[in-house]
C-alpha cells in the first residue's frame, strides 16, 4: 500500500514540477 502512495506522490510532484516549468518557458517564449 505504501507503495502506491509513494507512486501517487511522485506522479504528483512530476505534474506539479512539469506544469510549473511549462508555464516558465511560455512567459519566456511569450517575452
Amino acid at each position: 500500500m505504501w507503495k502506491q502512495i509513494i507512486t501517487a506522490l511522485m506522479d504528483a510532484l512530476r505534474l506539479v514540477t512539469y506544469t510549473s516549468d511549462d508555464r516558465k518557458n511560455r512567459r519566456r517564449w511569450n517575452t
